[in-house]
């Protein structure tokens, strides 16, 4: 039976053809955003298998930190949470024990990053079980990622403000670095590091005697290496311990030289940050004329543009040195200047914590607890691959499938529209020949009533013009006698 539709009303076959194109539109689109994400774990596998190609250690480990490294720079946590954890299953299965050492020290950075330090402690100390469990201690790569390993734990536990614990990882990671006998660059250079953070380590304890005793020797290895930049840093550090020990003279020597130094490299905010330090030590050292000086002069380095902690510090100190000369105009200047960057820092910092907030929650749908740990992860990613390739398949037949009966509905409305359009053209030219054959009907009755009236005339006429028979024959017989 063919379905005619009524032609004076949008018709339900147009419809219906536009909300097949719609739904084959959506099939088309899950059918290449599911390829995508298929595409993109593919590409992330690979890139995890590249990292196998060759047993050498060297070429696994520049494999691994340049694709990390790319993954960092795109800032795709997702991606780089997935990265080192397919990475560290992987090698584990594989038994590339230093591969998984460095899988799992990145992962736990990735942790501290994001404030899951108790998830990046547990991921240190099982990198460090694998260290001294599966490894020799004679083979340098593994004292390297094990000193770098308790470094990094001891950050976590310096996050924690845990100090004691924060000391004994620092001491560790120095105690491998010296079973070490090679001292290259690289090597005084992580020397120095450790150096500078069990420095901090004792000056976050009160014991500044001995953090300077680090710094001084973080300092010698990087006049060493001719490190200007870090041997800034680590008299920065020392400064600050004088100044808590109040040998003040000490600290603005240090501070003066690290001035120059900072003017010379023209890094102009370090400089402002410095002068803010001279500035302070002046004024509680009752020089107000001298602190007002430096605190001036780091205003014109300071970027006052900014609302930032080494600002409002300055105005302080600028608001302080003035109240004290008497100057109170400028005072409450630098005041409400000191104000108004408090402000601003404080609602930096609600949507400083409004973000984190995100990231954290970002981070939480990606971890999975105890993954690290888990001895039958391996078997359970295998089987969630085998799966996920199945529901691709599944996806794709029914995709398919869909596709198919959509484009056999198509091809049925648009057959049945033809076939719709041909009767309704027949039934047209149906209309007109019978109008046609209508006006020739009444064209031929008029003919004929033309006739019959003619006719009628005709006889009319023979009426009028010939004598009736009964004269005829009265007139026969008149004539006759």
């Amino acid at each position: 039976m063919i379905i005619l539709f009524n032609s004076k009303r949008t018709p339900f076959g147009h419809l219906l053809s536009i909300r097949i194109m719609h739904l084959l539109l959506c099939a088309i689109i899950l059918f290449f955003n599911h390829t995508l994400i298929a595409q993109n774990e593919n590409k992330l596998n690979a890139a995890v298998e590249s990292i196998f190609n060759k047993k050498d250690y060297a070429y696994q480990k520049n494999r691994f930190t340049s694709i990390h490294d790319t993954l960092k720079t795109f800032n795709d946590l997702k991606s780089e949470f997935s990265f080192l954890k397919i990475t560290a299953e992987i090698a584990k299965e594989r038994k590339e024990y230093l591969v998984e050492m460095l899988a799992l020290n990145s992962l736990g950075i990735l942790y501290n990053r994001n404030g899951k330090y108790q998830n990046a402690i547990q991921g240190f100390e099982e990198g460090l079980k694998i260290s001294k469990t599966n490894l020799p201690d004679t083979l340098t790569s593994n004292l390297i990622i094990r000193s770098n390993i308790y470094m990094n734990l001891g950050n976590s536990f310096y996050y924690l403000q845990s100090p004691e614990r924060e000391l004994s990882s620092y001491k560790n990671s120095l105690a491998e670095l010296e079973k070490i006998k090679t001292k290259s660059s690289e090597m005084k250079s992580r020397f120095a590091l450790i150096y500078n953070n069990l420095g901090i380590g004792y000056s976050n304890l009160g014991d500044y005697e001995t953090g300077i005793q680090y710094f001084n020797q973080a300092k010698a290895l990087n006049i060493e290496l001719n490190d200007s930049l870090r041997l800034a840093n680590v008299d920065f550090n020392i400064a600050e311990c004088y100044i808590q020990l109040n040998n003040n003279d000490k600290a603005l020597q240090i501070l003066k030289e690290l001035r120059n130094y900072y003017l010379n490299v023209r890094m102009f905010e370090d400089v402002a940050q410095v002068n803010i330090q001279i500035s302070n030590i002046y004024r509680f050292g009752n020089h107000n004329n001298q602190a007002l000086t430096y605190a001036l002069e780091g205003l014109t380095y300071s970027d006052t543009t900014t609302f930032s902690p080494e600002n409002q510090t300055l105005y302080r100190a600028l608001s302080s040195c003035y109240e004290i000369n008497g100057n109170y105009k400028q005072a409450l200047y630098y005041s409400k200047k000191r104000q108004q960057t408090a402000d601003s820092l404080d609602i930096q910092n609600v949507l400083y914590q409004v973000k984190q907030s995100e990231l954290q929650m970002q981070f939480n749908n990606l971890h999975i607890t105890d993954s690290v740990t888990a001895a039958n992860k391996i078997q359970l990613q295998g089987a969630k691959l085998e799966q996920r390739k199945k529901q691709n398949y599944f996806l794709i037949s029914i995709i398919s499938v869909v596709i198919a009966a959509l484009l056999i509905i198509y091809n049925r409305l648009r057959i049945i529209n033809k076939q719709k359009k041909i009767i309704e053209e027949k039934e047209r030219i149906t209309k007109i020949q019978n109008r046609e054959i209508s006006i020739q009907k009444k064209v031929i009755e008029e003919k004929q009533q033309e006739l019959i009236e003619s006719l009628h005339y005709a006889q009319r006429i023979q009426k009028a013009q010939m004598p009736s028979v009964k004269r005829m024959i009265a007139l026969f017989e008149r004539i006759k006698r």
